[in-house]
Order: structure tokens, then C-alpha cells, then sequence
């Protein structure tokens, strides 16, 4: 655990937090993950939707419209699915203090951008 001191002398640890310079990968590799979850659902959908045909068209019934799947709706179906699936394994209780130790962590860089901001502002208004 590391303990560190603000400015106004208040200390803190970082215990649990997860926002480490290891873990940069970690957006992109959810990402990767949505659409590999994505396009396997779409791939499933296109061989159901094709065996459907097949079936119907078999049958004599019209192969086409046996198996007409609307792919736009079946994309956003499993896109809120998978989001859905993701929120719920987010643990909301730890969620407050994971921010409050970000924040804390990253103080000076909060320091430096709104000098950096100051700055700026004063070179573009003078």
C-alpha cells in the first residue's frame, strides 16, 4: 500500500486501486473483447439464419423470407446485451472510493493542467 501526503498535509493510502500504469491495455483489450463478443453473435445469427432457409426452402416455402432476420436490430440486440452483461459486473460499492484515490493520485497532474489552462488563458485574452 502506498501512503501519500497532499499539500494540506492530509494522508492517504492507495489501497485497491486499479488504475495502474500496468493496466493501460486494459480499454482496448475491452474493446477487442465487445467486438469479438459482437461478431460471434452475428456469425451464430448468419448460420441460424441460414439453416432457417434451407429448412423452409426444402419445405417449398420461400427460403428468403424463411429466414429475412433483421441484422440492424440483431446487432443492437446484442450490443445492449453485452453491455447490459458488463454493467452487472461492475461492483458499484467500490466505485466511490476507486475515483477518490484516482483523484487523489492524480492531483499534481490536476495542478499542472489548470496552471497550463491559466497560462493559456492569460497569452490568448492579454
Amino acid at each position: 500500500m502506498a501512503r501519500l501526503t497532499n499539500p494540506w498535509g492530509a494522508s492517504f493510502t492507495l489501497s485497491g486501486a486499479r488504475f495502474s500504469s500496468r493496466n493501460w491495455g486494459a480499454g482496448m483489450r475491452a474493446m477487442l473483447g465487445f467486438a469479438g463478443k459482437l461478431s460471434l453473435g452475428l456469425m451464430i445469427a448468419v448460420v441460424l439464419g441460414l439453416a432457417v432457409m434451407a429448412v423452409g426452402g426444402a419445405q417449398g416455402h420461400d427460403g428468403a423470407r424463411a429466414g429475412g432476420l433483421d441484422y440492424f436490430s440483431l446487432t443492437i440486440g446484442l450490443a445492449v446485451g453485452i453491455v447490459l452483461g458488463t454493467l452487472g459486473r461492475i461492483q458499484w460499492a467500490l466505485l466511490p472510493r476507486q475515483i477518490a484515490n484516482w483523484l487523489f493520485a492524480h492531483e499534481r497532474n490536476f495542478y499542472r493542467y489548470a496552471m497550463a489552462a491559466a497560462f493559456l488563458a492569460v497569452l490568448l485574452y492579454y
